[in-house]
């Protein structure tokens, strides 16, 4: 009798899951006694109670929120006219664009010089980057994506007529 793919799946993710347990000395007296400290800890969660500092707890949330939705209407209404104006299509003035494109890479640039790592979450960064035309700043050492090769389409019609 042979297996399939997913039954042999099942059963590697079984014994591992039960060499995992044996290597952790979990006995059912240990799982049942962690049971009953999980249960303790629901028990002690419920009814939920914020220990008499939720109006602080909302204030925070709502400073929180404020600070987010202000950092993003900045961006954008900072990033919108230096768009524009770094377009080479809508600014005819080859200055005026150089001008706003450097200060865009400025930006870029500051960002990466005050310190601030490629590894560090985006969010992290401030609304600078949104301003800018390029991409954010990688890292030195990280590795080069590489393009991947497309593969030739076979039997795709040719949209030209045969002469």
């Amino acid at each position: 009798m042979t297996l399939s793919r997913t039954h042999r799946l099942f059963l590697g993710a079984a014994l591992l899951l039960a060499l995992g347990l044996w290597r952790v000395d979990a006995s059912p007296l240990r799982v049942w006694m962690g049971v009953e400290k999980l249960g303790w800890l629901v028990a002690l969660m419920w009814p939920p109670s914020p220990g008499g500092v939720l109006g602080d707890l909302l204030r925070a949330l709502a400073q929180t929120l404020a600070m987010a939705f202000l950092g993003t209407v900045l961006a954008a209404v900072i990033a919108l006219p230096l768009a524009l104006l770094g377009a080479g299509n809508i600014v005819g003035n080859i200055i005026l664009r150089f001008t706003a494109r450097a200060f865009m890479t400025g930006c870029a640039a500051s960002t990466h010089s005050s310190g601030r790592s490629s590894s560090s979450p985006p969010s992290a960064w401030g609304p600078l980057p949104a301003c800018s035309p390029l991409p954010c700043p990688t890292s030195a050492h990280s590795p080069k994506p590489t393009p991947k090769p497309s593969k030739p389409q076979t039997g795709a019609r040719s949209t030209a007529s045969a002469p």
